[in-house]
């Protein structure tokens, strides 16, 4: 949940700072989790506290000088899309305060001690909160040292500002980004997984989470350059191709690294005698721009295989608007690989 509500943010051209509030024995996977994304915006990982307000409290003391706008939003709302991200930063730089919700639209019903309904409720009016919930920086520092001081029990922060006599802005949400708090949510999460990957989830190009609005769909992540080079790899020494050793009808490969597939590949073929001489590959896509992470990605593809970066050539191009990657609906690349190895092979009968 976390990994998609991140890389959503990441994304956002207007996020450029992100805090991870964190309990402290999850904080080393917190912290990995922000090593295997790209370098775009400033990330950093703070212990919770005991309770919400103190969480809220330790992350805007860690905020940067100088910002203007915090969202505060919750992991366990992975589906959020950067239409209500946008919405809610514009809304709280004019109100100081903003709130995503989503008009109540099934009927209410009021039910007794016995669980008989007691009365239905008139939802005019009424709107489910969502996050994020936005604020200027000031006055959300203001009525979080107000709730501290005063020890307000806090559940949602847009009524932090409501108890401070602060008017909150409303910012119609979407359906998609509702909260999983129990097993239904998780599987109806699950179930959607794969479509709302493509919609929200930036692309992992050479083991590399590249900042974009789409993303790719594939059994595992998706990363098309890995698999060109695990393809050229496998077919140099002539070992087969990687639907033969990772089948996609293989539920252990559904959604699994890329790279950890190539190390895979990179073992393999130590096994049978090969060393890597060098890679050339080439990644086609209209967008996103790939050129200010073609090092990372040559470092991450070396660091897999065990050799060095000077061995590992990428490359990107685009094909001026034509064919499915100029129109934007997918990317390919291509690769080719040199193996050496110690020994000749056997001549054949």
């Amino acid at each position: 949940m976390l990994t998609h509500a991140l890389d959503t943010f990441r994304a956002h051209p207007a996020v450029t700072e992100i805090l991870l509030i964190i309990a402290e024995d999850d904080m080393e996977r917190a912290r990995a989790l922000i090593a295997e994304g790209p370098a775009t915006v400033t990330e950093k990982v703070v212990p919770g506290g005991a309770q919400r307000r103190d969480s809220v409290w330790q992350g805007l003391q860690e905020m940067s000088a100088g910002t203007d706008i915090v969202l505060i939003h919750d992991a366990a709302r992975p589906f959020v899309s950067h239409r209500v991200i946008s919405a809610c930063i514009d809304a709280a730089r004019a109100h100081g305060a903003a709130v995503v919700a989503c008009p109540v639209a099934d009927t209410l019903k009021r039910a007794n001690t016995e669980g008989a309904v007691d009365i239905t409720v008139d939802r005019t009016g009424l709107w489910g909160a969502q996050t994020p919930q936005g604020f200027r920086a000031d006055l959300a520092r203001r009525i979080y040292a107000r709730a501290i001081a005063e020890d307000w029990p806090v559940t949602d922060d847009a009524g932090v500002a409501e108890r401070a006599g602060h008017r909150v802005h409303l910012v119609e949400g979407e359906a998609m980004n509702f909260k999983i708090t129990g097993p239904d949510d998780l599987a109806m999460a699950e179930r959607l997984l794969a479509g709302a990957a493509a919609l929200h989830s930036p692309p992992r190009t050479g083991g590399v989470t590249v900042p974009h609005a789409l993303g790719l769909l594939g059994h595992s992540d998706a990363d098309v350059l890995t698999h060109a080079i695990m393809d050229a790899l496998l077919g140099a020494a002539a070992l087969g191709d990687i639907g033969m050793h990772f089948p996609d009808t293989d539920p252990q490969y559904r959604g699994v690294s890329s790279l950890n597939l190539l190390r895979q590949v990179g073992a393999f073929l130590r096994q049978q005698g090969y060393t890597v001489s060098n890679i050339d590959a080439t990644v086609v896509a209209q967008a996103p721009k790939l050129a200010p992470h073609i090092p990372a990605m040559r470092a991450r593809l070396a660091e897999a295989l065990e050799v060095t970066v000077a061995r590992v050539s990428v490359k990107a191009t685009t094909t001026e608007g034509l064919g499915f990657a100029g129109e934007g609906a997918g990317m390919a690349a291509y690769a080719t690989a040199c193996l050496r190895r110690a020994e000749p092979l056997s001549e054949l009968a």
